[in-house]
């Protein structure tokens, strides 16, 4: 960086130009990659599955006046909710949800350091949820957000918005 010749705009002569956007140093651990932090989101998705069935059963086996006063939605949000706030807690506290704990990855802030709730939660997910309810703009932020992960920085949308990567532990 230090040489006067160096051109921005030029094209890339050697991979060393290309780190020049760069998030952060290789130091701070190796990216994740695309199939690994798939594979994170779809495990994490995967355990609403035995959260709802417990709950299931039991509206299958109550009478239909008792789930009307009860409330449908109840029984499966219920229990959604609660894993969702264990995921949170997971990821404010290490930047591991179960998921990613199982695949062996963690969220990073671009300095390598824990992101936290604010970082981790909030502008990870919250924002881009609040993002995705602007109608026909909201079903191509959720595409986009997917794709990004296919970048040279591995780094999609909501990584760009809470300044943070997913990287290998």
């Amino acid at each position: 960086m230090a040489d006067q010749d160096f051109n921005p705009y030029a094209a890339p002569s050697r991979e060393a130009d290309y780190e020049i956007g760069r998030p952060a140093d290789v130091a701070d651990g190796i990216l994740a990659t695309p199939w690994q932090r798939w594979l994170g989101v779809f495990l994490d998705n995967l355990l609403f599955v035995p959260a709802v069935i417990p709950f299931l059963l039991l509206a299958a086996t109550l009478e239909e006046e008792r789930i009307e006063e009860i409330g449908p939605m109840a029984l499966l949000f219920g229990p959604m909710l609660v894993v969702t706030i264990v995921q949170w807690f997971l990821i404010a506290r290490n930047g591991q949800s179960i998921g990613k704990r199982i695949i062996r990855t963690r969220i990073v802030r671009l300095d390598g350091s824990n992101p936290g709730f604010v970082y981790g939660v909030l502008l990870r997910s919250w924002v881009l949820i609040g993002l995705q309810f602007i109608p026909l703009l909201g079903y191509f932020i959720g595409l986009a957000d997917a794709l990004f992960v296919f970048r040279r920085d591995r780094r999609t949308i909501h990584d760009h918005i809470a300044g943070t990567k997913v990287i290998q532990v």
